[in-house]
């Protein structure tokens, strides 16, 4: 689900916010062993993962000044990602060579809750009728709520902290 509701200050400066849904389904992660008979592979040991769901919620503005040749957007969010499926490297070297040759394998795991907030914000200005610059800046912080689960406190991929770029066009 969505829902996007907009107000028009002007005709040059807007205001949002959106709440939505995403689901991810669950799903078994294992994986099928060479030269191991079936009934040795399914058993009560495979534990499934459960589905992932993420709220979003975000605030931001759309402005433009200076008949139009100065635009402004404003963002904030909130995310609130819970059952987070992630792969993890499990190891599997007590197998042996035949089974497990590089001893580990990747499997999905459910890697707990996380909350995911930050603000954006980026410009565009046409200083004349062929140049314009442009410009953006982010920033991303995250709240692990089990960091056991996680396999640690911090997010893999790692969210970028600060980001940002500055450009121009001739």
């Amino acid at each position: 689900w969505r829902g996007t509701p907009d107000f028009h200050f002007t005709d040059d400066i807007m205001v949002y916010s959106t709440a939505s849904k995403a689901y991810r389904a669950g799903q078994y992660s294992l994986t099928v062993l060479a030269n191991v008979p079936g009934a040795l592979q399914s058993d009560d040991f495979i534990e499934p993962i459960p589905p992932e769901e993420v709220i979003n919620y975000e605030l931001g503005a759309r402005a433009t000044f200076f008949d139009g040749r100065l635009r402004l957007n404003p963002t904030g969010f909130f995310m609130k990602w819970s059952n987070r499926q992630a792969a993890r490297q499990v190891s599997c070297a007590a197998e042996g060579q035949a089974t497990c040759p590089i001893g580990f394998r990747i499997n999905v795991v459910d890697s707990g809750d996380v909350d995911i907030y930050g603000v954006e914000l980026d410009a565009w200005f046409a200083a004349t009728e062929n140049l314009s610059f442009d410009a953006a800046v982010g920033i991303t912080r995250d709240d692990v709520k089990d960091p056991i689960a996680n396999s640690g406190p911090n997010l893999f991929p790692a969210q970028a902290s600060l980001s940002f770029n500055v450009g121009a066009t001739y």
